[in-house]
């Protein structure tokens, strides 16, 4: 069975390819959830794509803890599905900073990065 984290995500805009992400603790969520002007009544799980503001973005990362990079991103508030076992065989465990911080480039364990935009053969 698949759960739902949610990240705070920094697109570069430039390549407009995920540079940044820090997973929202549960505890937290709520409050992200109300900055990001998540309805409750529309989307009370929050499975939809939230546009940030460079404050807002701003203060989301302040109540997780994170440092945002200063410039040349866009912020989003995004659901992402995980599989439990997953998340728990990561660095630090429940999926914190650690387990969000690696390159989005960075291919799953036994899966053979594409070369140059070549497709797998």
């Amino acid at each position: 069975m698949t759960e739902i984290v949610h990240r705070l995500v920094g697109y570069d805009a430039n390549t407009e390819r995920i540079a940044f992400q820090r997973d929202i603790p549960v505890a937290k969520l709520e409050l992200a959830k109300r900055i990001a002007r998540v309805s409750a009544w529309d989307d009370p799980d929050a499975v939809g794509s939230y546009p940030l503001s460079k404050m807002e973005a701003y203060d989301i990362a302040g109540i997780i803890g994170a440092t945002l990079p200063s410039e040349g991103m866009y912020f989003f508030l995004e659901p992402f599905a995980t599989m439990p076992a997953r998340r728990a065989a990561l660095p630090g465990g429940e999926g914190g900073a650690e387990a969000s911080s690696a390159s989005p480039r960075s291919p799953p364990p036994g899966v053979s990065p594409r070369r140059n935009g070549s497709r797998p053969s």
